[in-house]
């Protein structure tokens, strides 16, 4: 019994110990940094949602301020749940250029903006409406 109470103190004396010695080393962090934040590029003409008609050309060509054009790579991404094969819907470049043959739903998509300079990823989020070319008859 006494051996029991023994290593319990021992384990308890040691906790204490080690808990004094972590606060101790904190004491001196004061956590007053200065962070150098680079500036969000900001994405100019980049719409919430856009109509297409199925088998029209769709043509998305933002403009980009903050950043220089050469220390960004664009990636659009086009989120289609039937689709085998989700890479057939990622775009590369600084415009989206596509002919648009999904069909007419409604398809979340977004545009992501890499800084080559910094390795940071900018996520900007759209929909695309798509629609059939034909008119209601009343």
């Amino acid at each position: 019994m006494k051996r029991k109470s023994k290593n319990i103190t021992r384990f308890g004396s040691s906790l204490a110990l080690s808990l004094i010695l972590m606060l101790t080393s904190c004491y001196k962090d004061k956590g007053n940094y200065e962070y150098n934040m680079p500036l969000e590029p900001k994405v100019v003409g980049l719409d919430t949602i856009y109509n297409a008609m199925v088998g029209d050309s769709l043509i998305i060509n933002p403009k980009f301020e903050n950043i220089a054009k050469e220390e960004i790579e664009c990636i659009w991404e086009i989120a289609v749940p039937e689709a085998i094969d989700p890479s057939q819907y990622t775009y590369e470049g600084s415009a989206l250029r596509t002919v648009f043959g999904l069909q007419a739903k409604l398809y979340n998509a977004r545009l992501t903006l890499l800084n080559k300079t910094n390795g940071i990823k900018y996520f900007y989020d759209f929909k695309i409406q798509e629609k059939l070319n034909f008119r209601r008859v009343l």
